[in-house]
């Protein structure tokens, strides 16, 4: 069994654990199982030591299709009578994609559809070691066989009912050979989820009943886990903190660490209509120096497009609710939005970013891609909504929006994310929101509009708005920046040019990083803008406040830069557009990048999580006093041209 990702080796060591387990070890007199390996080069190369045909088991995401594909075709043209088994949740289970997918990819002889513990152990009992002929495999429920020149879908196969049935492959040896390549690795607490959202296909478990392994058992692989320096376990739930005992797990995640240094990150995807115990547990994670954060994945506000995907049912006070409480602990919080769902437009999107603003949480935003086994790859579903994707499975058109439409969702996420998350215009857009009664994203739209239409009145605005959502870089000077930034407010927006605007926009310049400067530094303020901030702006109860800026006397306001990001003053956003195998790169979709602070610390800065993990080998890349890109070694992108 192999898996090119390590986040996937969870799901091959149930099915071995199951396999060995079955019948009190009777399919071990049939089988050598080998061990299980988590590269495609270690897999070819125990392969090949073999000698001899054999059945290999792929466990397939989308990042790790295109690998597991090379790997099942050299495979194949080293020995043709090798049977290549592929599972997982990039296995299509509807009947013309797994049709599609064999005919596409002849090194491909079984799809496993769904959970495949039982159906992986029936597949090796039918066979019983023979494997010249695979006729025996239409009578195992649960797969797509492909049998000579015939393609044969069996029934579906149901659901366990009993979890604990399946050892664990923690506690039963079946990962002890992997020490030193344990990074980030999986547990499940429990495996179902009640909700039907259709762009999600969390294990082809959505709507199920919602089954639990013992305590005894979790809190032992969690041991395991940690007692092998595992550096991050990603908790593979649909629902953590559900349970009143997924805060007793995290407790024991947290003595662990405090007693063995490990894990230092415990990453969750928190429950969505229940959210009583996700702040104890982000708590928890906090006090005991655990990394982590709080993501809100409300995916969209819009009522007519959470119908259209099944979402209606999920209430958006409750995500409002742990927002604030959330925030009041001062804990990192993060909200998911999806870009291209059936029903949205750039309207919806700036209202969903708004609803961020208003939350005071950092928007995350991606674009939708249709999963193979999700609801929304159902045939009717994609008719339906005239779902249109591109070579990626991002959607790209559906009967909302069409491709040109998507495009600039794209680029204005990309904008409010350079202006919001990474702060350049977060201050001036609420203080201007604040004095005229508009929404910020409204404000920014209009703003961005106005200074990429007339790029000589506003030359170094609008190189900001074109190529500052790609790198985040000073645009020349901050002081230039800002005064440009000034004018056109006084100008296009009719701000009055006083005391109040020349402290915010003094206040923005203040929290940028900028090459040579000396830090920490205390900047005179005509007002106290942090506590006109904390207490007028930054609130969003719905009660109107009077008070303006004015009314604040002066103040002093001290910036600090301990994570070192001013030196240099260059930082990359995108790093990769697509991987060799052709999956869609996670940075460029700003998964990471976006959880971190580029302005400087001071009482004003947004609390968020302080090391990012790369998907690939789950190390930090990225953490506080690492120092910036090297501006020589960064060349700009040709796709964005800037008019001078």
């Amino acid at each position: 069994c192999a898996d090119t990702e390590v986040g996937n080796a969870l799901g091959l060591g149930m099915i071995v654990a199951a396999a060995k387990a079955h019948d009190g070890g009777h399919l071990t007199e049939s089988y050598d199982f080998q061990p299980i390996r988590i590269t495609a080069e270690s897999a070819l190369a125990d392969i090949r030591a073999a000698g001899r045909p054999g059945i290999l088991m792929l466990s397939t995401y989308s990042w790790s299709l295109g690998a597991n594909l090379e790997l099942a075709a050299k495979v194949k043209g080293d020995d043709p009578e090798t049977v290549v088994v592929f599972g997982g949740p990039s296995a299509p289970k509807y009947e013309q994609d797994a049709r599609v997918f064999l005919d596409r990819h002849p090194q491909v002889d079984v799809i496993v559809r769904g959970e495949g513990e039982v159906t992986a152990t029936e597949l090796l009992v039918a066979l019983g070691g023979d494997l010249s002929d695979l006729e025996p495999l239409t009578g195992v429920a649960g797969l797509t066989v492909r049998v000579g020149d015939r393609v044969v879908r069996t029934e579906d196969r149901p659901r366990l009912d009993d979890l604990n049935v399946v050892p664990s492959p923690y506690l039963t040896g079946l990962f002890d050979h992997l020490d030193g390549q344990l990074g980030i690795w999986a547990i499940e607490t429990n495996r179902g989820c009640p909700y039907g959202c259709t762009f999600c296909d969390w294990g082809s478990a959505t709507k199920s009943r919602i089954r639990k392994y013992d305590m005894e058992r979790v809190t032992a692989e969690l041991d395991w886990l940690a007692g092998h320096g595992v550096q991050a376990i990603f908790a593979a739930d649909a629902n953590f903190g559900i349970f009143e005992r997924d805060l007793d797990l995290t407790r024991h995640v947290a003595k662990l660490h405090a007693e063995l240094g490990a894990p230092v990150s415990f990453i969750a995807s928190f429950a969505k209509n229940t959210t009583k115990y996700t702040v104890p547990i982000i708590r928890t994670l906090i006090d005991a120096g655990l990394s982590g954060d709080v993501a809100i994945a409300f995916q969209t506000t819009d009522s007519a497009t959470l119908d259209n995907i099944s979402r209606s049912n999920i209430k958006l006070e409750n995500y409002d609710k742990l927002a604030r409480d959330v925030r009041a602990d001062g804990l990192p919080i993060l909200a998911d939005i999806m870009i291209g769902l059936p029903g949205s437009t750039i309207e919806t999107l700036k209202a969903d970013l708004q609803h961020c603003v208003n939350s005071d949480v950092t928007a995350r935003v991606f674009g939708t891609m249709v999963l193979p086994n999700s609801p929304m790859n159902d045939p009717e579903y994609r008719e339906l909504h005239e779902i249109r994707t591109d070579s990626y499975d991002q959607i790209v058109s559906t009967t909302s929006f069409g491709p040109a439409d998507r495009e600039e969702m794209v680029r204005f996420r990309d904008v409010f994310r350079w202006a919001d998350h990474f702060g350049v215009l977060r201050h001036l857009l609420r203080f201007e929101a604040h004095r005229s009664g508009r929404r910020e994203l409204d404000l920014l739209w209009d703003m961005q509009e106005r200074a990429t239409a007339r790029p000589l009145d506003y030359p170094l605005l609008s190189f900001a708005f074109v190529s500052g959502r790609r790198y985040l870089i000073e645009p020349m000077s901050w002081q230039a920046f800002y005064r440009e930034v000034g004018s056109l407010l006084v100008d296009e927006f009719g701000a009055p040019d006083t005391s109040e605007l020349r402290t915010v926009l003094t206040v923005q310049e203040a929290l940028m990083p900028s090459a040579g400067r000396s830090l920490p530094e205390s900047i005179p303020l005509d007002h106290d803008y942090v506590s006109f901030y904390r207490e007028v702006l930054r609130p969003r109860d719905g009660v109107a406040v009077d008070q303006q800026l004015a009314d604040y006397g002066p103040a002093v306001l001290t910036v600090e830069d301990p994570d070192g990001i001013s030196p240099g003053c260059l930082r990359e956003m995108f790093q990769i557009e697509h991987s060799p195998e052709g999956a869609r790169s996670l940075v460029h979709e700003g998964e990471f990048w976006q959880t971190f602070n580029w302005e400087l610390e001071s009482p004003l800065q947004r609390a968020l999580r302080d090391q990012i993990y790369d998907s690939a080998n789950s190390l930090p890349v990225l953490e506080k006093g690492t120092a910036p890109l090297d501006a020589t070694n960064v060349s700009l992108d040709q796709s964005d041209p800037v008019e001078v």
